[in-house]
């Protein structure tokens, strides 16, 4: 009697991304049996670029140097604990776990898979001498892995740059799986959902909307989703001495299957990427764009790089320069006052949704490769 295979997932922190959620439930319904190896705490976040793209205190760096040697302890205790396992496919979805990934398979002869998603060499292009180190570390331990999955990217720059490095590499888009839609009233309510990050514009999001109430003072604005370092509490107070508090809710981060009913909530989505070069090459790998998409929601985002090329190619939305809060206002406000067009844009994101840009093809992609693998 054959013995049943298994996977094991290696974590950089204790609940999987979506994605990550996606490629490993189509694993489990292929039969492998699954494991998962994860921190209780992420200590991969302390060794990431800063968000505000700011130097370092000598305390913030004495903080990382800290993290950096717990985070070796940790990588060790994965290839223990994974060892002992034996599995016969590794799942490594972080740049940040790939020496303990490959390791650990070269160690147990397992298949690897290594998915680019999580971070990649782009978060840490201000810094070149990590920048370097990161693609050295990630060059060393490529040879042991056995499928690269990747994210879409302009020009498929991402893609280019693993072309040969794996038996199998393919480009797995970020797409989610299609939900119902429901009809809503509305209601002059905007939305944004994702992380509280800099590098992602929100805190162009409270200036700019306090320009738009003053021709819509009924308008409404949801933010939702964990925040780095203080830019939440900048926010808020931001929109208290913009008189616009009441106006504003804010949300933490929540499961990821509770998104989608607050989008139908909602009569536009907000994604205000800012002009750096992680942002520049992301395309249809960011998952926001997808999940406003199958809400049905029209979107306001970046005139620059692949983000902003999707949305005008799909006429989903409207692109602004984010970078500017007068722009990113006169963009919501557009769509507020011609509420015809903005349900063509969301109604054309919709419904690519339904006939493209959905899990059931993609799931596809992953059992093939996986398959060809065993």
């Amino acid at each position: 009697m054959e013995t049943e295979k298994s996977v094991l997932v290696l974590s950089s922190r204790a609940d999987l991304v979506p994605r990550a959620q996606h490629i490993t439930g189509v694993m489990d319904e292929m039969g492998l049996k699954m494991d998962v190896l994860s921190p209780q705490n992420t200590l991969l976040r302390s060794l990431e670029q800063p968000h505000s793209l700011r130097p370092l205190t000598t305390l913030e760096a004495v903080n990382i140097l800290l993290k950096s040697v717990m985070f070796f302890l940790l990588l060790v205790e994965y290839i223990i604990r994974g060892y002992n396992k034996n599995p016969d496919i590794i799942y490594c979805p972080h740049i940040g776990l790939l020496p303990a990934a490959g390791l650990l398979s070269l160690i147990s002869r397992s298949i690897l898979v290594y998915d680019v998603i999580e971070k990649y060499a782009e978060e840490y292009w201000s810094s070149k001498t990590l920048t370097k180190a990161i693609l050295s570390i990630e060059s060393t331990f490529l040879p042991f892995v056995d499928i690269i999955f990747v994210i879409d990217s302009k020009d498929d720059v991402i893609l280019k740059r693993y072309k040969n490095r794996a038996p199998i590499v393919e480009t797995i888009y970020n797409v989610p799986q299609k939900k119902k839609l429901k009809k809503h009233k509305q209601s002059s309510s905007l939305i944004y959902v994702g992380n509280l990050e800099e590098v992602k514009g929100v805190k162009k999001l409270i200036p700019a909307f306090a320009k738009v109430m003053d021709s819509y003072p009924k308008a409404e604005m949801t933010i939702i989703g964990p925040s780095f370092d203080s830019i939440r509490e900048e926010m808020i107070a931001t929109a208290e001495k913009k008189g616009i508090r009441q106006s504003v809710t804010f949300i933490d981060k929540i499961p990821y299957d509770e998104v989608h009913g607050h989008l139908l909530e909602a009569d536009i989505g907000l994604a205000p990427y800012q002009n750096v070069r992680m942002n520049r090459i992301s395309r249809f790998n960011s998952r926001k764009i997808f999940d406003y998409m199958n809400a049905g929601l029209p979107i306001i985002g970046p005139n620059f790089g692949g983000i902003g090329e999707a949305i005008e190619q799909l006429e989903c939305g409207l692109t602004v320069n984010t970078g500017n809060k007068t722009e990113l206002a006169d963009g919501m406000r557009q769509l507020l006052s011609d509420p015809d067009e903005a349900q063509r844009l969301g109604n054309n994101g919709r419904q690519l949704i339904v006939e493209k840009y959905n899990w059931k093809t993609e799931k596809e992609k992953v059992k093939t490769a996986v398959s060809n693998s065993l």
